[in-house]
C-alpha cells in the first residue's frame, strides 16, 4: 500500500466506476474546494454547459469516491500500470464488467434534463483556433490538415492492429491513394436558399475496409462539419460548431458502434488524439454519444456503451465521465500508435488528498485486509 502513495494521479482513472459502501471519514476531502478538470472547463468557456452545474459533477464525483473508497481500492489494486494514464485493461471498463454499476452512488445525468443541456450535450463540437485575418477558406483548409493527419493515424492504428493479430478483420491500407481524405457531400448536408453547400465532409481514402463490415453503402464519413462559423471565447479566435439549441447538428464524428465496432471507433478517437500532438489547437469535443446493445452471442443483457463523453485537444484524448454507463470498448487494446489517454477525474483530487485518503483509511480494517 505505501508504493500506491506515490501514485496518486494514476488512480484517478478509475474514479467514479464504484458502487456504494459507507464511510464517514469522506469529510476530509469533500469539504475541500474542487478543481474545475480543464475539460470541464473548455465545455463551460464555450457555453455547453455552465459553470454552476460543472461544478456540482465536479463535487458529486469527489464525494461518490470519498464515500466508497474502501470499494475503490480494493477494485483498483494489481490493476495500475507504470503507464502513467494508460491503465491494465482500462480500468472503467474492468470495473463496470465485475458488475460495478457507476449508478449505484452518483448519475451527473439529474443535473442536465432541461432542453437546453439536453440539446448541448448529445452533440460533436470540432473548432480550430485561427488567426484574426484567417477568412472561412482558411478555416476549412485547417480544418482538412487535421482531418488529413486523424486519417492516416486511424489508418496506421488499424493496419497495425491486423499486424498484432489483435483483430480478426483484415484492414489494410489502400496504397492507391493520392490524398488521405477526400471531401465529398453526404446525406443531410446543409445548404443555403440558393443550393450553396454549407457543410463539408471528409472521407477517409487510405483505409480499404475489410468486406461485409460496413454496411454504409456508399463513401463513409469520416468527419462532417455541418455549419461552421468564427467564435471568440478568452480573446482565441476559433472557426468551427456553432453553440446553439436550434441547430440538431454542429459536427459529426461518423461512428459504428462502439460495442460491435470498437477498433474502427477507437482507431477515430485515438487518430484524432494523436493528430493533437501536431494540432494542439483544434478542439473537438463529443458528449452523449451512447448506444445499448446486446453483446455478440447473448440476449440476456444489455450493454450500453459511449464513444462520446470526451474532449480531444492539446495532444491527447480525454474521458470527461460526465454520463452514466460510459464505459468504452479496449481502449488500452486499441491503442497501436501511443496516443494519450487522460481521464478528467485526476484533476478533481489533488497528490495531497489521495495521500490523505489514503493514510485516512490505512488502519481501517477492510475485506482484503482481512483475508
Amino acid at each position: 500500500m505505501k508504493k500506491s502513495l506515490i501514485l496518486p494521479a494514476m488512480f484517478g482513472f478509475l474514479l467514479t466506476a464504484c458502487s456504494s459502501t459507507d464511510n464517514t471519514d469522506s469529510q476530509l476531502v469533500t469539504n475541500a474546494p474542487p478543481a474545475m478538470p480543464e475539460s470541464y472547463q473548455t465545455m463551460v468557456d464555450f457555453g455547453i454547459i455552465s459553470e454552476n452545474d460543472a461544478m456540482q459533477v465536479v463535487n458529486g464525483q469527489r464525494k461518490a469516491l470519498s464515500d466508497n473508497f474502501y470499494r475503490f481500492k480494493e477494485s483498483a489494486l494489481g490493476q495500475v500500470t507504470d503507464g502513467g494514464d494508460m491503465f491494465l485493461g482500462f480500468a472503467i471498463a474492468k470495473l463496470f464488467g465485475g458488475g460495478v454499476a457507476l449508478t449505484d452512488f452518483f448519475n451527473p445525468l439529474a443535473l442536465f434534463r432541461s432542453n437546453n443541456h439536453e440539446n448541448h450535450l448529445k452533440k460533436t463540437y470540432f473548432w480550430v483556433e485561427v488567426e484574426e485575418d484567417c477568412d472561412r477558406e482558411c478555416g476549412y483548409q485547417k480544418i482538412y490538415d487535421i482531418v488529413s493527419l486523424a486519417a492516416k493515424e486511424q489508418t496506421n492504428n488499424l493496419v497495425n492492429l491486423v499486424d498484432k493479430g489483435v483483430v480478426e478483420h483484415d484492414w489494410r491500407l489502400n496504397e492507391d491513394a493520392e490524398l488521405p481524405i477526400n471531401e465529398f457531400e453526404t446525406y443531410g448536408s446543409k445548404k443555403t436558399l440558393f443550393g450553396k453547400n454549407l457543410s463539408k465532409s471528409y472521407a477517409n481514402e487510405l483505409l480499404i475496409m475489410p468486406e461485409g463490415y460496413d454496411s454504409f453503402e456508399s463513401k463513409r464519413p469520416f468527419l462532417s462539419v455541418w455549419d461552421a462559423d468564427f467564435i471568440t471565447v478568452k480573446g482565441k479566435r476559433y472557426f468551427g460548431s456553432r453553440v446553439t439549441t436550434k441547430e440538431t447538428f454542429t459536427a459529426s464524428l461518423h461512428r459504428m458502434g462502439n460495442y460491435y465496432r470498437w477498433d474502427y471507433d477507437n482507431s477515430q478517437t485515438l487518430g484524432f488524439a494523436k493528430a493533437s500532438e501536431t494540432y494542439p489547437n483544434f478542439i473537438l469535443i463529443e458528449t452523449q454519444n451512447c448506444i445499448s446493445q446486446f453483446p455478440i452471442g447473448t440476449r440476456e443483457r444489455i450493454v450500453k456503451t459511449c464513444q462520446g463523453d470526451l474532449i480531444i485537444t492539446k495532444g491527447k484524448v480525454t474521458y470527461m465521465s460526465l454520463f452514466a454507463h460510459s464505459g468504452l470498448a479496449r481502449i488500452e487494446e486499441s491503442n497501436m500508435i501511443n496516443a494519450k489517454v487522460h481521464d478528467a477525474r485526476t484533476e478533481i483530487f489533488t497528490d495531497q488528498e489521495w495521500k490523505e485518503l489514503f493514510e485516512k483509511n490505512e488502519s481501517e480494517e477492510t475485506v482484503s485486509n482481512r483475508l
